[in-house]
């Protein structure tokens, strides 16, 4: 192709991309960044079929289609568009542009008779595979709820292509559900005791009615249990977790109708919340014979499994040598007498099938969100297609304690379960494991790292956790010391990753992992929920709020907290060196740390109740080109204490902490009209200098030390 004519194609591209941009800009109000558009062709999986439609945009008719991509054939650039060859074209006027041939329709603007419709390529609506396929338009959650009420332009979007990616996700935090044991819909409150491994009676109709209980404490999405019909009872119990599939195609009636799983799903995007699912794929129930599987819906033959054998290995692995890996995507999952059909995901015809079913599961219940359970147990090149015909938010589970082998998996998936981190955290902050840690969070800072590092997208968009259905509660760890639990919460509340609270945190259940299932209780027994209260009692819900809201008031304070990586700091008066014996390496201790995520300082120690931690932070410590630090003399915030501290005159704190409680801090006129501490209006702009101070924001008085010499204001 000559000079003249790439440059005459140039400028067709760049004014049909002006021409997409304004229509996201306008109705918007969002600066959109377009990548060029010449991409690689999409595999064959992705392939799917468009109609043209016509546009009116600026008193202006345009025709979008996108034809079929043809299958490993390549278009030399000279040969003339035809309907079989052009995979996008826009007219304009009597203008032709030819945009983009070989390649994906990564945006496909259509019409119906009343506003157009905006869609998007399944292939791009995905950050894994926007890497591969960089034309990409993420259209923010929010904006596209906002879309479908405005009246300048309604944007429709088909269910494949609504579901959240993984921008939505990282701005949300999660409340996880074990569905059996939250809520019960009918009102009543039936005995349950874990142990019995029965079915408790919860329901997604008590899901339902306790939304505002969830809402309340500021979570804005949440993640059920399984939903697909189970075996039968047998010998391990009943399968009220959702772990032992009988019929994938099928709902688990305990739990409810299509119509009440819809009608779950309606209530919480009606609150501008996102749903997201458990989902197993690797493998089946079995309460029989292990070749007797004749029952097991759609997979009813012995030949759609693995052959049996026991993996050599025991969860979490560090890591897995080749042979640990074959066992690991190849042999059965033993669970206590159980034996689950490994499902053969090397026949074609059965991968074709989970694929049609992702598909179908996604866009029926217009799912935001998929938890995939036992993803290492899958080969590798299985999930691009899966993932694809999702075409939704998807996190992988990955039960290891190394973030070098869970990092090979969020190329694949949108991102992982941080179980590195878990480790690291129940590690330092138990009491009651051997070989842990305790008191020290240098392995913390350590994973903290490495997350943000090997991570595809960093931390950003992996979730965070303490506690959760396959892990025991914290406080069966930490001896009754709730400061330690409260740190570890704050820790998981100050990153960059999504915070996940397990049910039953907020109220302080203490359910170990003794049988494998004492920390699933039921909720509703606890006596400080029942099912339908809107308003939250527990002795961590005061705790848990106030650090959603520091998380909220930090965002609509700096449209960049999301995205800006969080900073951990050693305090100079916390690192120390301790040598084990006398042949050892030396070991770094770490009694106390901050995360600074501007605007937000949280300040974490794992000594217990019993300590006084402190912090010794210098201004230079808080600042770099890309974080501003805090400004000199100050005033700063506890949310969780509604403590005043006022920065030195480098922007730099030292502070102390009661009982070894964590700090969550933020600057005082940040919080203004945000119903936190009684601050009602932005501080004045009064000189402040000298020291640290800490005092109570009571009523309308607040503390002021000005070279040494204390006075006490009163604010009018």
């Amino acid at each position: 192709m000559s000079n003249e004519k790439q440059l005459e194609q140039l400028r067709q591209e760049k004014e049909l991309e002006d021409i997409i941009v304004s229509i996201l800009q306008d109705h918007t109000k969002r600066p959109y960044n377009l990548p060029r558009l010449y991409t690689p062709e999409i595999p064959s999986p992705l392939r799917q079929s468009w109609t043209i439609k016509t546009i009116s945009h600026r008193d202006q008719d345009y025709n979008v289609r996108c034809a079929p991509i043809q299958a490993n054939k390549r278009k030399r650039e000279e040969e003339t568009d035809t309907d079989e060859d052009v995979k996008f074209i826009v007219n304009r006027g009597e203008k032709r542009l030819r945009v983009c041939r070989r390649c994906s329709c990564p945006l496909i603007i259509l019409s119906n008779s009343t506003a157009p419709q905006l869609y998007a390529h399944p292939a791009t609506t995905k950050t894994t595979q926007s890497k591969n396929y960089p034309l990409s338009i993420p259209i923010p959650f929010a904006h596209r709820m906002r879309f479908l009420t405005a009246t300048a332009l309604h944007v429709a979007f088909t269910a494949s292509v609504l579901a959240a990616t993984i921008d939505d996700w990282k701005s949300r935090s999660i409340y996880q559900i074990v569905t059996d044991r939250f809520a019960v819909g009918n009102g009543t409150y039936p005995p349950c005791n874990p142990a019995e491994r029965k079915y408790c009676g919860g329901d997604w109709r008590g899901i339902i009615n306790s939304l505002d209980y969830i809402q309340n404490m500021g979570f804005d999405a949440i993640w059920i249990s399984p939903v697909s019909t189970q075996v039968d009872s047998g010998a391990e119990g009943d399968p009220y977790h959702g772990f032992w599939t009988g019929n994938l195609d099928t709902l688990n009636e305990n739990f409810g109708d299509d119509s009440e799983l819809k009608g779950l799903v309606s209530a919480v995007h009606s609150r501008e919340m996102l749903f997201m699912l458990d989902i197993n794929v690797n493998n089946m129930g079995s309460n029989s014979t292990p070749t007797n599987v004749s029952w097991l819906m759609p997979f009813m033959n012995e030949s759609n499994y693995h052959a049996q054998c026991s993996t050599p290995y025991k969860l979490p692995c560090s890591s897995f040598s080749d042979d640990e890996q074959w066992a690991l995507e190849n042999c059965w999952i033993q669970d206590g007498s159980f034996s689950l059909p490994d499902i053969n995901t090397e026949n074609q015809t059965l991968v074709d099938m989970l694929n049609t079913w992702v598909n179908q599961t996604v866009q029926t219940y217009n799912i935001d969100g998929l938890h995939v359970l036992n993803t290492p147990n899958i080969r590798r090149d299985f999930w691009p297609a899966f993932i694809a015909n999702a075409s939704t938010f998807t996190l992988a589970q990955i039960n290891t304690t190394d973030p070098g082998y869970a990092s090979r998996y969020t190329g694949l998936l949108d991102t992982v379960q941080n179980y590195p981190m878990y480790y690291a955290l129940k590690n330092a902050f138990a009491t009651q494991i051997e070989n842990a840690t305790s008191g020290n969070l240098y392995e913390v800072i350590k994973l903290l790292n490495a997350s943000q590092q090997m991570y595809s997208s960093g931390a950003f968009g992996s979730t965070i956790f303490t506690e959760g259905v396959d892990v025991p509660r914290l406080p069966s760890l930490t001896n009754g010391d709730t400061s330690l639990v409260k740190n570890a919460l704050a820790f998981t509340f100050a990153g960059d990753s999504i915070p996940v609270l397990y049910y039953g945190q907020e109220i302080g259940l203490t359910g170990s992992l003794d049988a494998g299932v004492l920390n699933h209780e039921p909720l509703w027994l606890s006596g400080t929920i029942q099912s339908g209260d809107e308003k939250p009692t527990g002795i961590l819900v005061d705790f848990i709020t106030s650090m959603n809201h520091a998380r909220k008031i930090s965002y609509k304070a700096h449209p960049n907290f999301y995205d800006n990586a969080v900073k951990a700091i050693v305090p100079t008066n916390s690192s120390t060196i301790h040598k084990i014996n006398s042949t050892s390496t030396q070991n770094e201790i770490y009694t106390s740390v901050a995360l600074y995520k501007y605007p937000m300082l949280t300040l974490i120690s794992a000594g217990g109740n019993k300590t006084t931690p402190s912090w010794d932070i210098p201004g230079s410590a808080l600042t770099s080109d890309s974080i501003p630090g805090y400004g000199s003399n100050q005033m700063l915030v506890d949310v969780l204490s509604c403590n005043v501290i006022i920065t030195d005159q480098d922007g730099g704190i030292s502070t102390k902490s009661k009982d070894g409680e964590p700090l969550v801090l933020l600057p005082h006129d940040m919080l203004a009209d945000s119903n936190t501490c009684g601050v009602e209006k932005p501080a004045t702009d009064e000189t402040i200098s000298g020291a640290m101070v800490s005092a109570s924001i009571s009523g309308w008085v607040k503390m002021l030390f000005t070279l040494g010499v204390g006075m006490l204001l009163t604010v009018t």
